[in-house]
């Protein structure tokens, strides 16, 4: 079992199959960079009272790679003794031992459920 400190929160473009690009139409596998507007963000909850936990912002300066994870890796620190896939995927983390997965994520938990929100925004040149 593996156990982790911090969460990543990322962004994941990815272009709908309807363009038929997967890696037998084009020979290989596509390799794309997006530029995206946009500010991810990640819910917490305190005394009932939800705050914004963690917000990264993505905009001009940078590039996500398509069909890649881009954003921030141990931007959620967890409460002690988490346990489990920290990212919910790639399992980027810091490791740290003991307890419950719960118990880890109840700083984010809202009736069982971790909130927030992508908003775009428009890119400035």
């Amino acid at each position: 079992m593996h156990t982790y400190e911090a969460a990543g929160v990322h962004l994941w473009c990815k272009l709908p199959a309807v363009y038929c690009l997967e890696a037998a139409s084009l020979g290989g596998p596509l390799v794309a960079l997006a530029q995206v507007g946009a500010r991810l963000e990640v819910d917490r909850w305190r005394g009932g009272v939800r705050e914004v936990a963690r917000a990264h912002t993505y905009d001009a300066s940078g590039f996500v790679g398509v069909d890649d994870l881009g954003g921030v890796p141990d931007a959620l620190p967890l409460g002690r003794g988490g346990e489990g896939s920290a990212s919910g995927g790639g399992g980027s983390g810091r490791r740290r031992g003991g307890g419950g997965l719960l118990h880890a994520w109840s700083e984010y938990l809202h009736g069982g459920k971790i909130t927030g929100r992508l908003v775009l925004l428009p890119l400035a040149p």
